[in-house]
């Protein structure tokens, strides 16, 4: 999966008010991904910090990706587990998302995704498992 490919999946997967947001792929192999997330007031509460429900919603298409670069394929999944930890509020610049799988069977994968701000301080840290229909 390269750099066009995950733009597709990015365009096909998410629905059109997610695609506002304007997630820029970075680099993509097998056992991860990595995006930027570019600063927007529009993905804002009223303090000017990136709101969590924005964070949350990158850390799931994050790791959608880094499933399906893991597996070579894009497949209906979903979330059943997802345990985010919103460490430091994101007030200016991009937040760097990177995404990586632990473990991969038949039907479950489970990874971590972590975003960094500007300064390369954790903002977010998340881990989660999901589902995935069969091929």
């Amino acid at each position: 999966m390269d750099d066009f490919a995950v733009r597709e999946v990015l365009n096909r997967l998410l629905p059109p008010w997610a695609r506002l947001y304007g997630l820029v792929p970075i680099s993509v192999s097998s056992s991860g991904i990595a995006m930027r997330l570019p600063y927007s007031s529009g993905l804002c509460h009223l303090d000017d910090a990136i709101s969590n429900q924005v964070l949350a919603t990158v850390a799931d298409v994050a790791m959608i990706i880094a499933v399906s670069a893991a597996i070579g394929e894009v497949r209906p999944m979903s979330p059943v587990y997802m345990n985010t930890h919103y460490v430091r509020r994101v007030r200016s610049g991009s937040v760097f998302v990177s995404a990586h799988m632990s473990r991969l069977f038949t039907h479950t994968g489970a990874g971590e995704v972590e975003m960094l701000d500007e300064s390369g301080c954790v903002a977010v840290h998340a881990t989660a498992t999901y589902t995935m229909r069969a091929a």
